[in-house]
């Protein structure tokens, strides 16, 4: 079973950005009108730490100051989960290994 949990933000002002690169600025409020009816949902291990989590702290802000409907939920799966994702993320960086039967049946299971 697995569990989501809505990460609640402020709107964040794009507007700060204008003065930064004028041509980048108005690309990003051009594209935005144009996926405006479109949701996007992001959905993360966790709400702090790692470099997904703080970026999406503000993208997401910033997303629905351009008028997108954007949303970011967090799984609270059972602890086994990460330490399989976990033990995925090492077995993709080289270590040896393998997953067991159960593992794989339980990360196939909740993903």
């Amino acid at each position: 079973m697995v569990d989501f949990g809505e990460i609640k933000l402020p709107i964040r002002d794009f507007s700060t950005y204008e003065g930064l690169n004028q041509q980048i600025y108005n690309q990003v409020l051009i594209l935005s009108k144009k996926i405006a009816a479109k949701r996007i949902v992001h959905i993360n291990s966790t709400e702090n730490g790692g470099g997904v989590a703080e970026m999406l702290q503000a993208q997401v802000a910033l997303e629905k100051n351009l008028g997108l409907e954007s949303d970011w939920y967090v799984i609270h799966p059972q602890f086994e989960f990460f330490a399989i994702t976990k033990k995925i993320h090492n077995l993709l960086q080289g270590q040896d290994g393998d997953l067991t039967n159960w593992e794989k049946r339980k990360y196939l299971n909740i993903s």
